[in-house]
């Protein structure tokens, strides 16, 4: 990853002279990473649970890195006609600014929540304040994620989303949830008052990464569970694949959630056939995933980008996909219902 650019070699247009400290900035994240990924893995293999001890420091590691070094995200070697916000330049032998095939200036960037396309520059400005209301309610998102809850819905839905939200609420107001609230928003403020334009933009990248990664795993867990009727996936699966969106960022996430699955199908088959047994852990095939992504980047992005360009068909499509989820599940769980009664 670091001596022979692992990550960006394919990237570039031919041999050019790349920023060796970002490198290394990404190495240590990607170690770190790994580490979390397979104490988390190996627990949950052994006790089918995901410990919230693993979780929750792994997120403030990697909202910490992405804000204090962006470079730690994945990286993106890109052409701006504009200096990049975020970027680092990349130059030739001689010591010029390289250029790509259409003639623009190369950067190396990290994978931020707006990639392929360019951070914008107003966001760069400290008076973008609207932005600082999204990082604060992303980081709210993940502690109501961390809150206990149970749905109770005989009385109806909203008397059992009352009984949620005056869970939750007791939860903010005592320790330890009130601790990571209270320390978690100010810590916020404060960094994107001390941190530059980069800092702020990894802050929110990280962030944003950390709640739609989430919320992919999230809402899979709610329509398997509806056409199930049980259990489609565990909440720890949400929490882990929050804190590998904190490292990763959204655009790797969504590819290692596709991915996932067909490490997952095979062990389910072969312990299926061995043991007549239907429950996997799924966090261990989504820390595989995620070391795939990250290994095979520079090939992953050179052909995710175009799509992740479109802008908001993506998360459209993501939508309609998890529907389709529910549904395909559904009809399912009446083709086994009535061959097997």
């Amino acid at each position: 990853e670091v001596e022979e650019l692992g990550l960006v070699r394919d990237q570039l247009p031919w041999p050019l002279v790349v920023p060796h400290v970002p490198i290394y900035f990404q190495f240590v994240s990607h170690v770190l990473l790994l580490c979390l990924m397979l104490a988390a893995s190996l627990i949950d293999i052994d006790e089918k649970i995901i410990p919230d001890e693993i979780t929750v420091p792994g997120t403030v590691i990697g909202l910490l890195l992405a804000t204090l070094v962006p470079m730690s995200l994945l990286p993106n070697v890109t052409e701006r006609p504009r200096p990049s916000v975020v970027g680092d330049e990349i130059q030739t032998a001689a010591g010029d600014h390289a250029l790509g095939s259409f003639g623009a200036p190369l950067w190396l960037e990290p994978v931020t929540a707006v990639a392929p396309r360019a951070w914008p520059p107003e966001w760069a400005e400290l008076r973008c304040w609207p932005l600082l209301l999204v990082a604060v309610a992303s980081y709210l998102a993940w502690c109501f994620a961390l809150a206990p809850r149970i749905w109770r819905g005989r009385r109806g839905w909203r008397q059992g989303l009352r009984l949620i939200a005056a869970r939750v609420w007791r939860e903010y107001r005592r320790p330890p949830l009130s601790r990571l609230v209270n320390f978690g928003v100010l810590a916020i403020c404060l960094l994107w008052l001390l941190v530059g334009p980069a800092g702020r933009a990894g802050l929110l990248t990280a962030l944003i990464g950390l709640v739609a990664s989430g919320a992919i795993v999230w809402a899979v867990r709610l329509s398997g569970g509806w056409a199930l009727r049980r259990e489609a996936m565990g909440f720890g699966d949400v929490t882990l694949m929050m804190m590998i969106g904190t490292f990763l960022g959204w655009q790797a996430c969504l590819l290692l959630f596709f991915i996932a699955p067909f490490a997952g199908l095979a062990v389910g088959l072969l312990q299926l056939v061995l043991r007549r047994d239907d429950e996997i852990p799924y966090g261990p095939f989504l820390c595989l995933a995620a070391g795939v992504v990250v290994v095979c980047w520079a090939d992953v992005w050179k052909w995710a980008a175009p799509l992740f360009g479109l802008g908001w068909l993506v998360p459209a499509v993501m939508i309609v996909c998890v529907v389709l989820l529910g549904m395909v599940l559904a009809i399912w769980q009446l083709i086994k219902a009535t061959l097997f009664r």
